[in-house]
């Protein structure tokens, strides 16, 4: 692919995500950025793991110290339990006290008031609220990558299409096949998150407006002006969606990394007759480990694309739980279900039946059918909001318009207003008639025995004329 040259820019990359998996897309745009020529700048809560020559990552320690703090939940135990793994008011906090403290951090307010210049600022879909503070600082276009592949909030905010129909909420295992009370339900969980997210966006206002002065524009309108979205998602492992112009599909720019397994798994691992290979980071060495088991630190994931036993936990774990086992190449197993017997069965299940790895084949194909890289990709839309100082003309005008008037609920109101008030006139003037016809029928009557009377004394008199 090859796209016209960039002058050396100096973007800032900023993820306000809780957990490090939100920094994987961020590495590998930073790497081929970097080997393009440009300085790459990058914000988070965790300090670097490694280094890459020409990035600087920059991990305020407040936002360090709060994000340990706040990530103590036990998620699995949570759901094993059937429980919310994190509390939704827990979730709603984390935006506006997450913000409090990396802008309260002497180095991020050093790096605020420094005269250090930016070409473009790249945010973290998920949580880009508080990050909208340092486009309003430095007055430059910013984009997002969405890291959370099903997560619709900013398509929806930049006017892309996401109608509750066919777009499971993230958060839940709906598919975008779902019949009338799986499509209520859904309807109600994005509702229910639009309103959760207006509220904590609502007190995170006030903190930027603290930080950075009460003229600064309210973050609903700035996210509104974003330029482009670099997305996690792909048609072959999401759901195929109708994006505007200003959005591209990169999946695959970055592997996440599995979790440590416990020795449950170990149990039903050693009962295969097949041989396994298990990417294990932990520190301590395991003991007891099956003779058909190997462990590895590093395994290539995107060489070993075979089908899955998913055993989804948080997030959008049950989203994509769900699209795996709905496309045929994964076999689902709820937390709280979980024993070692229906593990061993499930995973026999997918070595033995044919279908799952036809089917995680055909997946494999679509994904590598591609015209470029998802990296490569990634890097021409960066590059090309750079070469016209942001993308403004990708924009749609859906952008500025509210939930009602997007979803015409303004017109489908005023139109059932306006039928309403027809047929009130009708029926107004239908009433109307047939009263005065009732009444002009009912004057008649009463006319009829006085034009009677007449007649007779009109004859009466004129027989007495007659003898005279």
């Amino acid at each position: 692919m090859t796209s016209a040259s960039v002058n050396s820019s100096d973007i800032l990359m900023v993820t306000m995500g809780g957990t490090k998996s939100h920094k994987m897309p961020f590495w590998e745009l930073a790497r081929g950025m970097i080997s393009r020529g440009h300085n790459i700048t990058f914000l988070s809560a965790f300090p670097p793991d490694f280094h890459i020559p020409g990035l600087e990552e920059i991990a305020p320690s407040g936002l360090v110290s709060y994000v340990r703090r706040f990530m103590v939940f036990d998620l699995v135990g949570a759901k094993m339990k059937g429980e919310e793994p994190v509390p939704v008011g827990d979730i709603m906090r984390y935006g506006y006290e997450a913000c409090d403290a990396f802008l309260s951090d002497f180095e991020t307010r050093s790096f605020i008031s420094s005269r250090r210049n930016f070409d473009l600022i790249i945010l973290d879909g998920a949580y880009p609220e508080c990050a909208l503070g340092l486009v309003y600082r430095f007055k430059v276009p910013f984009m997002y990558i969405n890291t959370v592949g099903f997560y619709t909030m900013p398509h929806s905010n930049s006017g892309s299409p996401a109608p509750y129909s066919v777009t499971p909420f993230f958060g839940k295992g709906f598919t975008d096949n779902m019949g009338f009370l799986d499509r209520a339900m859904n309807a109600a969980w994005h509702l229910g998150a639009m309103a959760m997210h207006t509220l904590s966006v609502t007190i995170l206002q006030g903190v930027l407006r603290r930080h950075f002065g009460a003229q600064m524009p309210h973050v609903y309108d700035m996210s509104r002006n974003v330029s482009f979205i670099l997305h996690n998602g792909h048609y072959s492992v999401s759901y195929p969606r109708p994006y505007l112009p200003n959005v591209a599909e990169v999946a695959c720019i970055h592997c996440k990394e599995p979790k440590r397994l416990d020795p449950l798994i170990v149990n039903a691992l050693g009962r295969l007759p097949q041989r396994v290979l298990w990417k294990q980071d932990a520190e301590q060495n395991m003991t007891d480990i099956p003779s058909n088991v190997r462990l590895h630190k590093w395994l290539p994931q995107q060489d070993l694309l075979v089908p899955i036993v998913t055993i989804p936990v948080f997030c959008d774990h049950d989203s994509n739980a769900a699209k795996a086992e709905l496309d045929g190449y994964a076999k689902k197993i709820e937390l709280r279900h979980l024993t070692s017997e229906k593990l061993y069965q499930a995973i026999a299940e997918v070595i033995t039946e044919p279908r799952y790895k036809t089917e995680v084949k055909k997946r494999q194909l679509y994904l590598r059918d591609q015209k470029e890289s998802p990296l490569e990709r990634a890097i021409y839309w960066t590059e090309y909001v750079l070469r016209h100082k942001g993308a403004y003309h990708l924009q749609s005008p859906a952008k500025d318009l509210s939930f009602f008037q997007y979803y015409m609920f303004d017109v489908v109101l005023f139109a059932i207003f306006m039928l309403i008030s027809i047929y009130v006139l009708i029926s107004y003037t239908i009433r109307l008639g047939i009263k005065k016809l009732a009444m002009c029928l009912q004057n008649r009557q009463l006319d009829k025995p006085l034009l009677l009377r007449s007649k007779i004394l009109i004859n009466h008199s004129l027989l007495r004329k007659k003898k005279l």
